[in-house]
């Protein structure tokens, strides 16, 4: 309860960062605070509203869930717009899936791309992109290929979207040699 107090005082003089990280010690519930969504969203808004690429970004979960909050994919996408365009990083990702579900490919890929370029790519990186690329008409190599990466570094889900590559002749020629070898290595994970 010190650091939520520490936070408070600092918010209660100006700190924005502080007003982000009081939304999520009340989202999750943090050093012993109780869970209260109403009043993480009530700081996400005021510091997403100041900038801060965090709140915008844990702010867009809300609405795109639709929880205690009124759903709405746009507020959703305009929030994760504005994070990303700041350089937040997981914001591209999360903003390049909400975009591959209401069918804006060009404009996913895009975020995907920036993604590639800023973050560094291991195994979860790795695998979503390959997840975005999955979704985009034409990135089917894209796809295979950054699964592959993920599944040599190990990852037990690439791995296994791998082996359906080989079952399923997805860009891949079909072998079923290749895809129970990629299966037995994530079994034996």
């Amino acid at each position: 309860e010190q650091i939520l107090r520490w936070h408070q005082i600092a918010y209660k003089y100006g700190n924005i960062e502080s007003c982000s990280e009081l939304g999520l010690i009340y989202q999750y519930g943090l050093f012993g605070v109780r869970q209260w969504h109403s009043k993480a969203i009530e700081y996400y808004k005021i510091a997403a509203e100041n900038g801060d690429a965090d709140a915008q970004c844990n702010l867009a979960w809300y609405y795109k869930e639709g929880l205690y909050v009124e759903q709405s994919t746009v507020e959703a996408i305009s929030l994760l717009e504005k994070a990303a365009e700041s350089g937040h990083v997981r914001s591209y990702f999360n903003l390049a899936l909400l975009l591959c579900s209401q069918n804006k490919f060009v404009e996913a890929r895009k975020w995907c791309e920036l993604a590639i370029d800023e973050v560094e790519l291991d195994c979860d990186n790795l695998e979503r992109i390959a997840t975005i690329y999955s979704y985009i008409e034409g990135c089917e190599t894209q796809c295979h290929e950054y699964y592959l990466q993920a599944a040599m570094k190990g990852s037990t889900h690439a791995q296994i979207m791998i082996g359906q590559h080989y079952e399923d002749g997805i860009v891949v020629k079909e072998d079923y040699q290749q895809a129970l070898y990629w299966y037995r290595r994530a079994a034996d994970a």
